[in-house]
């Protein structure tokens, strides 16, 4: 069973610049790893990040996420700039599906 455990500051004000880290138990090879947003509006995929690199971004979030993968620590990391009350919610990684986006 793999585990993924999220690290980062919690609260935070407007205008600061959150970074979150994912730390996975195995390798990060061969699967889509993403993050997601939980608000009172339900949940929403912002980003993912293949074991090579390859990204997919919510398209109304483009410009204004990062999302960076370290396959030789197992970690994948979400960064938003400039944080504003719209961006308020429980943010929590999670392995996809195995394959490629097509």
């Amino acid at each position: 069973q793999v585990t993924l455990t999220e690290s980062g500051p919690g609260i935070m004000k407007p205008s600061e610049s959150l970074f979150l880290t994912c730390k996975v138990s195995t390798s990060l090879s061969g699967y889509w790893w993403g993050w997601i947003r939980h608000t009172h509006g339900g949940l929403e995929y912002l980003a993912q990040i293949f074991s090579d690199g390859r990204t997919y971004y919510a398209e109304s979030l483009r410009s204004h996420l990062t999302i960076t993968i370290e396959n030789s620590k197992n970690e994948f990391y979400l960064k938003v700039p400039n944080i504003q009350p719209k961006d308020s919610g429980w943010y929590y990684c999670d392995s996809l599906y195995q394959g490629t986006l097509s």
